[in-house]
This record gives structure tokens, sequence and C-alpha cells, in this order.
């Protein structure tokens, strides 16, 4: 609830109020009330037991990803393989065509991040505003993913130097749509987490939910693609694949839009009201107003002005420290005289915004530049892993081209299974813990690929569970990290921030994979293929994981010694009592 001061009709525009001594009774009985009625709101805004997260709530949440984790499945470890091996293309090109997608995405995922947090859809917002974006990322993916596993038609006619650039240009413009509605689906689709929630634990039991799911559609198109190859002739990958890929494509399609539908069903938006303009609120603890007058200045109908022992001038303000009010943390007092007066007020660090805030303040906090290279180091884990690893298993140690298949299911079974244990090691330690014990996990897991040996390759269904459940736990804590500062923060703005975080995602993905296919062997036969895997793929991979464990030592080292400097001064500190904020704005003026 917000008490504006009133502006005097009586004097020029813009003057300000300042209650009068005589009135002072008066007004406090008014700010009794005041109080009364904030207590009330408070008492009915508290939330019961009907508003926990049921079991059909979560289930429904947490497969409207599944299309998505389909496409992602599929694009990350086949792709590669179906252009370079299937397709014929070479290697350079595939590092464009990637790269070209990429970077499309990570620019679409902002744009669509901010979008989604401020414009609806005139037919689909009655749905509510992340579900209608979400729909209309589904509708683009229809169209344009059944072209995605298919040989390139325009290809056929063209010959010579011609082919490689028609290819690309084919290809190219395809993964370009694709990945916008991938981005509307992705970004509607986290935004609605902080909706749904209910306590802090729901994060991470959705999050946990919503990984399971995207693992079992992993092992769903693992499993598919095992069965197709399994049918097809020959031991090794070649054009005569063309068709297990486009029955691949096609079967996903049609899985992904029917659990789609039962998610349209099954959640409920909650309607949030945004404002246009962007304010910082929180509990106000006091307020104070230097109103600037000298001691030579009268204005008796305006303020009272009292001379104290420091030489200073005080003005009385009726106001209860008790009472909880709403103030703008951008704001200015302007007298009669055109005075601009600074507001200072003192809030309470760790309370919860009860307004949105702007974006551009969201790059102001070094917990957003954390989460969101944690994120970013996850997801190169993850992706690389799931695009490079089918190329590992036939290049660098020479299986069957089944092996593409039910080698990543494994890796699939045992992500599952350490999602459970990353809830557990997050419920007890906390999630700081949790990314730690699978940061190092994932670590060991890709060095020992780099040692493994060709004559003792079976060794490498170990490796391949300790990859998955380190991946695996990895992902999961970096989203429940982001999932709680963004609940903690500010929820309006919140597929902002996933749009920022996948932008980097995106963009570092795709140039790591056109680094990597630009200097794979070139030879015919490619017999230097098997080592070149060897060496880049533990190497990328490896070095995220523990550039992503530094980063969050290192912050949680500055985060315990701020907090062993903050209990040891009297005055309260900035980050852990109060904030002391002086701003500006004189369009609005609350107390």
């Amino acid at each position: 609830m917000a008490l504006r001061l009133d502006v005097d009709s009586s004097q020029d525009a813009q003057g300000i109020q300042i209650i009068p001594y005589q009135e002072k009774d008066k007004r406090i009985q008014e700010y009794d009330q005041a109080e009364e009625v904030i207590q009330n709101e408070e008492k009915f805004s508290k939330p019961d037991a009907v508003t926990r997260l049921t079991a059909k709530q979560r289930f429904c949440f947490s497969i409207g990803h599944i299309q998505n984790d389909l496409q992602a499945y599929a694009a990350f470890s086949y792709l590669l393989v179906f252009w370079t091996k299937v397709i014929g293309l070479s290697n350079s090109s595939t590092g464009i065509i990637f790269l070209v997608a990429q970077v499309t995405d990570g620019i679409l995922s902002p744009a669509i991040g901010y979008a989604c947090d401020r414009y609806d859809f005139p037919l689909l917002s009655r749905f509510g505003k992340r579900k209608a974006w979400h729909m209309f990322g589904t509708i683009v993916l229809l169209i344009f993913s059944p072209f995605l596993f298919v040989r390139c038609l325009l290809c056929e006619v063209t010959s010579g130097d011609n082919y490689e650039t028609v290819a690309i240009t084919y290809y190219s413009m395809i993964v370009i749509a694709i990945h916008f509605g991938f981005a509307a689906v992705q970004i509607s689709h986290l935004a609605l987490l902080p909706d749904i929630a209910k306590k802090p634990n729901d994060f991470v039991r959705l999050n946990s939910s919503r990984t399971t799911w995207t693992f079992i559609s992993g092992m769903f198109v693992y499993a598919v693609t095992w069965l197709l190859l399994g049918e097809s002739s020959g031991e090794k990958l070649s054009s005569k694949q063309w068709k297990e890929f486009m029955y691949l494509g096609f079967i996903i399609i049609a899985v992904g839009f029917s659990f789609t539908v039962v998610f349209y069903i099954g959640v409920n938006e909650n309607r949030i009201k945004n404002s246009k303009g962007s304010t910082r609120t929180a509990k106000v603890k006091e307020s104070r107003c230097n109103i600037g007058y000298r001691e030579d200045e009268t204005n008796p109908s305006k303020v009272e002005v009292k001379n104290e022992t420091d030489d200073t001038q005080a003005t009385e303000v009726i106001a209860r420290n008790d009472v909880k009010e709403v103030a703008d943390f951008n704001q200015d007092l302007i007298n009669n005289d055109n005075k601009n007066t600074p507001q200072r007020t003192i809030a309470d660090a760790d309370s919860t915004p009860i307004g949105n805030i702007k974006i551009t303040n969201w790059f102001k906090t070094s917990e957003f530049y954390m989460v969101a290279f944690i994120y970013m180091c996850s997801r190169v884990v993850v992706n690389i892993s799931n695009s490079y690893f089918p190329l590992y298993l036939v290049d660098a140690l020479g299986f069957e081209k089944e092996a593409i298949a039910y080698f990543p299911l494994l890796v699939l079974i045992s992500s599952a299974l350490f999602s459970i244990v990353a809830r557990k090691i997050s419920s007890r330690w906390g999630t700081k813990v949790a990314y730690s014990v699978a940061a190092l996990m994932a670590i060991t897991a890709f060095l020992w690929l780099h040692l493994q040996p060709i004559d003792s390759k079976n060794a490498i269904y170990g490796t391949s569970m300790l990859m998955g459940g380190g991946a695996s736990m990895m992902l999961i804590t970096a989203l429940t990290m982001t999932s709680v500062m963004i609940n903690r923060v500010d929820k309006a703005t919140g597929a902002f921030v996933y749009g920022v975080m996948g932008f980097t995602d995106k963009v570092v993905n795709g140039a790591i994979v056109a680094v990597i296919q630009n200097y794979y062997p070139r030879a015919q036969g490619c017999s230097g293929c098997g080592e070149y895997i060897r060496v880049a793929f533990p190497l990328v991979t490896g070095s995220s994981a523990l550039l992503s464990l530094v980063a969050l030592l290192v912050h949680h080292w500055k985060s315990s010694h701020r907090k062993v400097d903050d209990s040891k001064t009297k005055a309260p500190s900035i980050d852990n009592q109060i904030s002391v904020i002086e701003a500006q704005n004189s369009n609005d003026t609350r107390l």
C-alpha cells in the first residue's frame, strides 16, 4: 500500500505539502488506520495449504518442454553425424551451419525473453502470457522441424563447388527458423517456473522433474535411433541411412506435440499484471527527507523547521517506524522553490521485492554474472558431450554404428538416477555443494576419456555413467540457482534473465563447435580423426567443468569473507543489513 504526499494545489505546480504541526493528531489516526489495512492485507495474502504444488501441476509443467528436449537431443547428438557421414558435407561447412544456428538462437533468446515479459499475443494471451509464447514457438517448430533430418532437395540439382554453398544456405535457413521456435518455447517455459512454484523447495522439485523428463526424452531418442539403425544394412554410417534419420525426425515431432497438448491442458498460468514503468520497491524501515531550507527562509504553510544542537534543520514528519509501507527507490521531493531534495530510503537488503525492477539492474549484481557463467559452462558440458560423444565412439574407439545410440542411452540412464542424488544433496548441504560434487565427477570422466586406450574400450561403460551423472547434476543445480535468484529478486523479468543466459550459452556452444570442426583433419579416410577427437572433446568439456567449479568457489570465498567482515563492524553492512539508496526522479513521490 502506498501513502502519497498530497500536492498543494494553492501553490505553484510541483509543490509538496508537508504535514502542518497542528494536524499531527489527525494524521496519526490516519496512519493507525493505514497500518490496520496493511496488516489485514498481509493476513489475507499469506498462502495457505491449498496453494501447495500438486503432483498434477508438477507433472504437467515438467512435460511442457519435451518437444524441445526431443529436438535438442536429436540435433546435438546426430546433426553432425547426419551432415558429415550421411549427407556428405565437409566438417568446416557443418561448423558454419552450427555456428549460424547457435548465434541466431543466442540473439533471439534475450529478444524473445524481453518480449515475453512485455508483450501479449492478441489471440493466444487469454491462455496466459507465457503459454501464449509457448504456443507460438510450438507452431513454428511444427512447420520447419520436418525438414531438419531430410536430404537437401535443392542440393540434388546442384553439383560442383555450388553444392556446399547451397547446402549451407538451405540448412542454415531451416535451423534459423527452428531455433526461433525453440527459443520461444524454452524461454517461456523457464519463465513459468517461478510462477508455478509455491515454496523454495518447489524449485528443486520442478527442476528435478523437468530434468528427469529431459533425460527420458533423450532415452526415447536414443532407443528409437538404436532400433532404426539396427534394422539398416552395414556396420558403418553412410549415405544409406538417410531414411532412418528422416523417420527419427518425424517420430520425435509427433511425440513432442502430444506431450505439449497435455501441458497446455494441465498447467494454469498465474496472471501477473505488469506496470509499464519499472519501479524497485521494498519494505521501508525509515524514510527521511532533507527539505533544504535555510534559516532565513520561511514557509510556515509547508513545513515546521526546528533548530537542533548540531546546527542542522530537522523536519517533523508524522510516521510510524513499525509500519511497513511502500516507497519508490528512485524519487526526489520537490518544494515550491523548485529545489531538488533527494530522499534517503533505508530498507532491508534481504526483503523480497514487491514490484518490477529495471532489467538493467540485473547487470549490476555480481550473483547474476556468477550464476550466468555457471549455467553457460554447464550447458557447454552437456551440449558438447551430446554432440561429440557419438563421434568419439566411432572415430576414436572404432565402435559400430549402433554404438551412437546405446552408449548415449546409458549416459541418460545414469543421468536420471543422479538427478535424484542431486536433489538429496541440495536439500541437505545446499546447491553449491551439489554442484561442486557434480563438477568433480565430470572432470574425472573427461580425463578418463582422454586416457582411454582402444584395446580396453569396453571400460567406456563406466566412464559413460560417470560423465552422465556429473553433467546431469551440474545442469540441475545450475537451473536451481537461476530459479532461486529470479524468485528472490523479481519474477516479472525472469524471461529476460533466461534470455541473456541463453544468449551466452548458444553463442559459446556455437563458437566451440565451429572451431573444433574447422580444425578437424581433412585427409582422405580421416586417419587422424580418432586422435583429434580424443584430445578436443575431453579438453573442451573438462575445462568448462573446471572453470565453473573455480568460479563457484571464488564467489563462495568472497561471500564468506564479506559476512565475516560485516559481523565485526557495529554499523549494519550494506549487503546483509540495510541498503541506503539515493536516487533522483521527480516524476512521482511516495512515502
